[in-house]
């Protein structure tokens, strides 16, 4: 565990309070809260026990009683919604005796139904690497069947639907409400929800791109990375394929463009009695982002705790998270579900002009 993180920002979504002791400072706060808010498009994150330079302290049960108390108020006064997405024990020794204390991060979200946060995902990688099954099995929250059922629910044409292959820009939703879960397509009983359910329902829309993985189609995929303006890029390998020329196209763009990307190894099912082929897939991708030129960081995705580091330095374009994934066995769903939950709009300080309205 680190005693240091790197120091508050006044701008930006992130706000670190050491402890919140006095109620009569809830006026202060409420509109503190209001600014991180509007700086993260409608996200923040609040960090209790750590000083505004960094240092990490952590807190005392009572005292994280009470300043939970007061940042709950604080929430409710702005109508947002509080969730606790992480804690870290950290161990202090204070007159001669060892005291444990807690460092706690907290998502805050708006409640404004007349709005809402998007992110826009584009879905890239090479031909058969699953890209369409794994947004169909994000979209209904029900995993495939292994002979393609999920990818069914994405296809925008019947020749696709006939040879499995995506041809077209398809875009799609997916819906996280205020305390963070998925709004999926398909109901309890099986029915269908129209767009308009599932954003009537959602505080968070993740809107997906699924792009074209076959080289004869490479045009149309460059024109779906350069026209929507993606906030990240998923870059699928078939765990059991290896990295491909394709792959390494996609690569390249995202790098070109400047755009975060994250790689997701999926098919590790089929992978258990292969598994020198699914270790030589992921040793080459490690090589070739940690190849210079590149010199990213890559960083495989196994718990929460992971997407919650991960989140925070995924815009300064140095680390790359990797996902491990299986369709049909749901193995690591979650995982890459909650990092969609918590994927952080870029600041608008870091973009190029403030103004509220996108035209492309």
């Amino acid at each position: 565990m680190v005693d240091k993180i790197s120091p508050e920002n006044d701008e930006g979504n992130k706000e670190y309070k050491l402890k919140l002791l006095n109620a009569s400072s809830i006026d202060h706060l409420t509109t503190q809260m209001r600014y991180r808010i509007d700086q993260g498009a409608g996200e923040a994150i609040y960090i209790l026990g750590v000083t505004d330079s960094g240092e990490i302290v952590g807190l005392t049960p009572d005292e994280y009683k009470t300043s939970l108390d007061i940042l709950n108020q604080v929430a409710k006064k702005n109508d947002y919604t509080l969730t606790l997405i992480s804690e870290h024990k950290i161990g202090e020794r204070t007159g001669g005796r060892f005291e444990e204390r807690t460092m706690y991060e907290f998502l805050v979200r708006e409640n404004n139904r007349s709005r809402y946060v998007e992110i826009r995902v584009a879905c890239a990688g090479n031909v058969d690497a699953g890209k369409s099954s794994l947004t169909g099995v994000l979209l209904t929250g029900k995993n495939d069947n292994g002979r393609g059922s999920a990818r069914l629910n994405v296809f925008n044409y019947k020749h696709e639907m006939k040879s499995g292959r995506t041809s077209s820009i398809a875009q799609h939703i997916l819906g996280f409400d205020e305390r963070g879960a998925p709004v999926h397509h398909i109901d309890e009983l099986g029915y269908r929800k129209s767009w308009q359910d599932v954003v009537t329902n959602s505080c968070k829309i993740v809107t997906f791109f699924d792009l074209c993985g076959h080289e004869k189609y490479l045009k149309t995929t460059i024109l779906g990375l350069t026209s929507q303006f993606p906030d990240l890029v998923f870059i699928l390998v078939g765990g059991n394929m290896g990295m491909s020329k394709m792959t390494r196209e996609h690569i390249f763009l995202c790098l070109s463009l400047h755009i975060p990307f994250v790689i997701i190894i999926t098919k590790i099912d089929i992978c258990k009695d292969r598994q020198e082929v699914l270790q030589e897939t992921v040793k080459d991708i490690k090589q070739l982002l940690t190849a210079p030129g590149i010199s990213r960081f890559p960083y495989d995705m196994k718990t929460d705790e992971d997407v919650t580091l991960n989140i925070k330095n995924i815009h300064s374009l140095t680390t790359v998270p990797i996902f491990y994934i299986s369709n049909v066995t749901g193995e690591g769903v979650q995982i890459l579900r909650n990092f969609l939950n918590l994927y952080p709009k870029k600041p608008r300080s870091q973009e190029v002009n403030n103004n509220k309205v996108e035209l492309y």
